[in-house]
């Protein structure tokens, strides 16, 4: 049951993305239609069991109609015609699921079979090209989880068109493929793969094609995602005997994100937050992340023990986002106390606190905009709160926040907006007060 079940899942998934290619139209809108079918569906089968009930009518045999056996040549056609087709209508979805169902369950042979043709089909119609891919993709799937050594051996040397130019997008839809079929499988090769790549590394050779791909990190991920899904922090041990700091450090950054994104106690975060590196900017982050929604206090505290770094700036932004939306007057004193090493880090300082700020309380964000240094830091926080007055219809107000930018090039665009703006606003007239204002300022109106 569970098989039949998978199949038809998978074919109904291939169904709604193949449609989606054929008409042009997003997977999910496609699903909100059938959804809409179904409720359709379920609201007549209702009707129609209430007028048994009420001895309406008579009880039939129902008629069973079964679909005709498909083959190699009708999943061909069929994808031809969908390539031809114009929007005249949707496909039919019970069709879809049926070819997607076949790719499904093909062989070794099959599956190369099938992206021989494909192949074919492209070089006579160019046009086929996407709905081919896809197809092609999905047939390169199937091979990952029948013989995944094979496929992607197979992939590094393939004469396939489809498969050599988009030989990265296929090692990853097969890695994912084969390890939420065969985790430990998956985990056996991309070990092996990985202890080779080490060794050159070490030895000071040149990875070849697949262990680039896999250096280079995406490969990795991919597997991780799956891995991490169905063994959690066993994923940890994965990669435990690489010498390669680089490599090492690459597999445990994947590793802890995944493991984070899917992490929502406080002390399992903290954890997986002592595990980390510096350098490892993609799992801090994600810990961060959760961590400065559920416990901003311990975030702040821990990244206030860092050294400063570009890295640390990213990581006390993210914290300050999170502060600033529940106690913005100390979030902003937090975040400006802060030492940061980017060259633009005052000025996106106070455009971020201001942004945020202004949304729950836009009095008070302009009461502490005007309190901090005039400075050219304040320059882009300052048009943030001319767009903001216009948007209240208080143009003076506009005018002067534009008058105290200080860099020529940002004032004259912040100028140009409000005026812009405020004419939207007033059905093109500009407001008599705003003209003279401006004037006073020094602007100069274009006709």
């Amino acid at each position: 049951m569970k098989r039949t079940w998978l199949i038809f899942t998978g074919g109904l998934a291939l169904g709604i993305a193949l449609a989606a290619l054929f008409q042009g139209r997003d997977a999910k809108g496609l699903e909100r239609d059938l959804g809409r079918r179904t409720g359709a569906s379920v609201h007549l089968t209702e009707t129609f069991n209430a007028g048994i009930r009420e001895n309406r009518r008579t009880r039939q045999e129902p008629l069973v109609i079964r679909p005709k056996e498909i083959g190699m040549e009708d999943l061909l056609n069929f994808l031809k015609e969908m390539s031809q087709k114009k929007q005249s209508g949707d496909p039919n979805f019970l069709e879809l699921v049926r070819y997607g169902a076949m790719i499904g369950e093909l062989d070794v042979d099959g599956v190369q079979n099938l992206i021989t043709q494909l192949d074919t089909m492209v070089a006579s119609d160019p046009q086929f090209e996407d709905l081919a891919e896809f197809a092609a993709t999905m047939a390169f799937m199937r091979w990952c989880e029948v013989d995944g050594p094979g496929a992607l051996a197979e992939l590094l040397v393939s004469e396939s068109p489809l498969m050599r130019e988009e030989s990265d997008d296929f090692a990853k839809a097969g890695i994912e493929a084969w390890t939420a079929a065969d985790p430990e499988g998956a985990r056996a090769w991309i070990e092996k793969e990985v202890r080779k790549l080490d060794q050159m590394l070490q030895a000071g050779e040149k990875p070849n094609e697949l262990e680039t791909v896999l250096d280079q990190g995406e490969l990795y991920k991919v597997f991780l995602e799956e891995y991490v899904e169905a063994r959690g922090q066993d994923a940890l041990d994965v990669f435990a005997n690489v010498q390669n700091e680089e490599v090492k450090s690459k597999l445990r950054d994947h590793v802890i994100e995944s493991l984070a994104e899917r992490e929502d106690s406080v002390a399992e975060l903290q954890t997986l937050l002592a595990q980390t590196e510096p350098g490892e900017l993609n799992s801090r982050r994600e810990v961060m992340r959760k961590l400065a929604v559920k416990a901003n206090a311990e975030s702040r505290s821990w990244v206030e023990q860092q050294a400063p770094t570009k890295e640390r700036d990213h990581l006390v932004t993210l914290i300050a986002g999170e502060y600033l939306k529940t106690d913005p007057a100390a979030a902003a004193a937090w975040y400006l106390q802060q030492e940061l090493v980017g060259e633009t880090r005052d000025q996106d300082r106070y455009s971020r606190i201001f942004g945020v700020w202004r949304q729950k309380n836009l009095l008070e964000a302009n009461a502490w905009l005007r309190s901090q240094p005039d400075t050219q830091s304040r320059d882009v926080a300052e048009s943030l709160a001319a767009n903001s007055a216009v948007g209240q219809k208080d143009y003076l107000g506009a005018v002067a926040w534009v008058s105290g930018i200080q860099r020529d090039g940002l004032r004259r665009q912040a100028f140009e907006n409000i005026i812009k703006n405020a004419q939207r606003q007033e059905d093109g007239v500009l407001p008599e007060g705003m003209l003279a204002a401006a004037k006073e300022a020094g602007f100069e109106l274009r006709e």
